[in-house]
């Protein structure tokens, strides 16, 4: 009898263009720790028999296009923890999702629609989501801030507003939220700096000013920020934000992304913070 050892692999990575018949060459390892697929234009449902025939993946990346209907096979890999995919897209609908009762880090940027993300909160134990750019809605949010063990979620690029920073700031589970690019404004703001327990905050690219950043304080347990915007833009800057960091006393790590520094204030804050960036 084989070794089982002889059948775990720890890292395979597949460049494609790769059809269902190579990805079944792998199917006889009893377990996959990372899976890598490159290079491919579009998985379609074809294909994706291929990894349905996997017995066991705990990381899958899949650096390309998947059809929703591939998402069915893809979904029910067994012990799937970690999912990260650059984007789905038509035909069919996803289905399944409850059934993936392992996968905790679920990320799929662009594209993603209200259906898409209420059939995503069907994951049980679902601990972070990447999905940067969906369409977010009262309905899709709801659903999943109602989610047991979500705390991570990734909304940057979306059309979150201030109508749904009200949903979001009665969440009192969610720990790490990142909104950058959205169309928050003070208001919403505001309401999003009652969460006491963030701890991650990442409002990257949106109209807030100065003036805005103030509440900010009021989020005591925050270690992680990321403001500002693209090189040039003003509605951040170093006098306007160095006071608020200063009461700030569990920050640890800071990203000051296109606001213009001296290098002795560079300096500073490289000092101060166990990771900074500019």
């Amino acid at each position: 009898m084989r070794d089982l050892k002889q059948q775990i692999e720890d890292k395979i990575v597949i460049k494609g263009p790769y059809s269902e018949k190579d990805l079944k060459a792998y199917s006889q390892k009893s377990l996959i720790k990372s899976l890598t697929c490159l290079d491919q234009k579009l998985v379609t449902a074809q294909v994706a028999k291929g990894f349905s025939s996997l017995q066991a993946v705990h990381e899958l990346w899949i650096w390309s296009s998947v059809t929703r209907t591939a998402m069915r096979e893809i979904i029910r890999i067994p012990e799937l923890q970690v999912l990260d995919l650059l984007e789905i897209i038509h035909p069919g609908r996803l289905m399944y999702f409850s059934e993936a009762i392992d996968l905790k880090e679920f990320r799929c940027n662009h594209y993603m629609s209200e259906a898409d993300l209420i059939e995503i909160s069907k994951i049980p134990n679902l601990v972070e989501l990447g999905a940067q750019g969906a369409e977010i809605s009262q309905k899709s949010l709801e659903a999943l801030l109602a989610m047991n063990k979500l705390k991570s979620l990734d909304l940057e690029g979306s059309e979150f507003d201030d109508k749904l920073a009200f949903i979001m700031a009665q969440s009192t589970q969610i720990n790490r939220l990142e909104i950058g690019a959205s169309k928050i404004t003070s208001n919403g703001f505001e309401l999003i700096s009652n969460m006491s327990q963030l701890e991650s905050l990442d409002i990257w690219a949106t109209e807030l000013r100065d003036i805005d950043m103030k509440c900010l304080t009021k989020l005591e347990n925050l270690k992680y920020l990321s403001i500002g915007g693209i090189a040039g833009q003003q509605h951040i800057t170093y006098d306007g934000i160095i006071e608020i960091l200063k009461d700030m006393p569990k920050l640890k790590r800071l990203w000051l992304d296109g606001v213009e520094l001296s290098d002795q204030q560079a300096g500073e804050l490289h000092e101060k913070y166990e990771y900074f960036r500019n």
